[in-house]
Parts: C-alpha cells; structure tokens; sequence
C-alpha cells in the first residue's frame, strides 16, 4: 500500500536510505532496496517469541558462500544474519523505541527498489545464486543473494535491507498502534488520520510543518522522519489490509467524488491510459482512453494533491485548474 503524499517524495525517500545505507560498493546505481520484516523465513530458527514463526526450509542442507570459507546449514541461517548482516547499533543518548521504532533486519522479498541497471545486476546475480545452490524459495534466494557477496573475495552490495522501515515496512507480527505512536504517525490505511496529521497538506507543500515536511525528512532520529512510504500487509496482516484498506481507499475515492477504488496506470509504449474502479468488492470496471504521455510531466494531479487543494486556500475550479498548469499539468491530464 502506498502511504506517501507523493511520488517525489517516494523517490526522495528512496534516494535518502540509499546515501544513508553507505558506503557502498555496488553496481553504479547503488544497491537495490529490499523491505525488511521482523521474522526471519523461510528457514528454520529456535525463536518463538512475537513476531517470530519458524519455517522448514532445507535445515539440513549446507550453504557454502563465497570460496567456500563460510559454511552454514540451512538451520544456522537465520542466527548467522541476525548477528551480522542484520545487527544494529545504538545511537548515544536516544532511548530504543526512539532509535528504532521499527526493527526489521531480516529480508523480505516481496518488496523492493531500485535503479533499472542494479535490479538487472542483481537478477543476474540471482541467477547465478540459484544454479550454485538451487534456492527455488524467492526470499530464500534473497538471503542466499547478500550472503553469498558478503563472503565473496571482493565483496560488493547487491542489495540492502530496510531495517528502520524509511521506505518500506513488511508488518507481519507487529503492532499497528504501538508503531503508530512511536512514529508519532497515523496507522496504515488511515484516512481520517492521514487528513488530521497533515498527509494532503503535504502533497500541496512540503514546506508545511507536518509529519511529510522537507524538515522531518532529513530528522537525525527514526522517530522525526515520516512513516514508511510502503506499507506490506504479509503474513498475520492480511486481514487488516482485507478490511481497512480497502475502506480508506474507498473513502478517499469517494471525497472527490470518483467512483469508489479508483485507480490507474498508463501504457507509455502505446499511449493509453487504463482506469480501474472497483465498484464492488469483485466486481471492476476497465475504461481505457488514448493520452499522449510522450513526455514526463513535471507533476501528476495525483489524488493526495487534489485532496490537499480542496481543503486549503484554492477552492474553486478554475483556481485549481491554474494551480496545476503552474506545476506542469498539461491539459490533457486534468479532468474537471
């Protein structure tokens, strides 16, 4: 779920944790960025304690990294990189709920990032991976992935992982309400929340004092930067997404006035832009329409933005209408 005012700001976040996460030797586009969880599957671990859950995966079976100089059974995994690849350290002086109000070092493969040129470095890498020890398992091949460059002759980082949830955040096992105020944040999938924290003021200005704010962005500490910017429901999360997502989504569709569950995505290559609206729980209509998207523009009307302008200052339409065409809209992309 994308929880971020906007796509600037996802691109500026993802920028940030790549410069934060240095330094770094890696493809030239830097390393990918992988979501982190708290669980560590799908090998098998002797923890039981929330949030974890131990898999099954080849406990037997021995990885030999690198030049063979560390070996690890499957069952091993799991502690090898909670004391390595996944430890962290304390900042002086800043309590860790403070420091770290989200902790996720083991890898999640369901979500990631990064620049055209290093996903394709690190899928050849994972093929590469995949013919040396046969890890069909997609987060298995992960770990594999960044364990077999740590024990490389010349390592270099394939990938990274989102440890303190800065641009992803997999949430099986956590607690909503205590994340949420840690973060000093709404909860995921919260509309009301989002429009009382100052989400839609952020997509109009980022100047703006609010959780989204230029400042908060570049906050020395976990807890004055804002909430992760994509939020996956795994595991014991489904059900929170099933029901309150689907309702925030709704809720914000239907503040403007567009058919509930709106959404949409634009075919570059034969420039067509394809809308989605969820008029049921299963049922969806598709509309498709030609739109020259031949050039990037220098914003979308998204609907963070479109929202934050009816609550502000700009309210009537020929207002909002020159507003976006100062930000770049073209015409052909506003729909009044």
């Amino acid at each position: 779920m994308l929880e971020t005012p906007s796509l600037g700001l996802l691109r500026a976040a993802f920028e940030r944790l790549q410069t934060r996460l240095g330094p770094l030797m890696s493809p030239p586009g830097g390393p990918v960025i992988f979501s982190g969880e708290a669980n560590c599957w799908p090998f098998t671990h002797s923890w039981r304690e929330q949030p974890f859950v131990s898999g099954d995966y080849r406990p037997d079976f021995v990885y030999r990294y690198g030049s063979g100089r560390s070996n690890l059974r499957g069952d091993q995994v799991c502690k090898y990189w909670r004391r390595t690849l996944g430890r962290r350290a304390i900042a002086h002086n800043v309590t860790k709920e403070h420091a770290f109000p989200i902790h996720l070092p083991f890898p999640n493969s369901g979500v990631f990032m990064g620049r055209a040129g290093s996903i394709r470095r690190l899928f050849e890498l994972a093929t590469e991976t995949l013919g040396k020890f046969g890890d069909f398992a997609d987060q298995a091949l992960v770990f594999s992935m960044a364990l077999e460059a740590a024990a490389a002759d010349r390592p270099w980082v394939p990938l990274r992982v989102d440890s303190t949830g800065e641009l992803f955040a997999s949430l099986h096992g956590q607690e909503r309400g205590t994340i949420s105020t840690r973060l000093r944040a709404p909860r995921a999938c919260d509309f009301m929340g989002r429009a009382q924290w100052g989400f839609y003021s952020a997509a109009l200005d980022p100047q703006l004092p609010t959780r989204w704010s230029a400042a908060a962005q570049v906050a020395p500490n976990r807890h004055q930067r804002p909430p992760p910017a994509i939020v996956h429901f795994n595991g014991d999360q489904k059900p929170y997404y099933e029901e309150r997502c689907h309702e925030s989504v709704y809720l914000e569709t239907a503040i403007m006035g567009l058919p509930p569950g709106t959404c949409a995505f634009n075919d570059v290559e034969h420039g067509v832009e394809v809308l989605f609206s969820s008029l049921t729980w299963e049922d969806v209509d598709v509309l498709t329409r030609p739109v020259d998207i031949r050039r990037p523009l220098v914003q979308r009307p998204t609907l963070s933005l479109l929202i934050g302008l009816t609550g502000g200052t700009v309210r009537k339409v020929a207002e909002v209408r020159e507003y976006l065409l100062s930000l770049g809209v073209t015409d052909n992309h506003l729909l009044v």
